[in-house]
């Protein structure tokens, strides 16, 4: 028998999302929530990668 350990102990979660991460609003009013780059429930650590969008605007992100 092969012993795994539980998801989320050392494979993060990718594009995980929480209900309190929320982007701006847009015209309608609704706020989307964001996702993460990497997040460890098990250690309750997120990560987030320094991209292109940190140091200048985007057009997709710039909405």
């Amino acid at each position: 028998m092969q012993w795994q350990l539980p998801l989320g102990i050392l494979q993060p979660l990718t594009q995980h999302t929480f209900d309190w991460l929320l982007g701006d609003p847009g015209a309608s009013g609704r706020r989307a929530k964001l996702p993460v780059d990497a997040f460890w429930p098990g250690r309750r650590i997120v990560v987030e990668y320094r991209e292109i969008q940190r140091d200048r605007p985007v057009a997709h992100f710039e909405k």
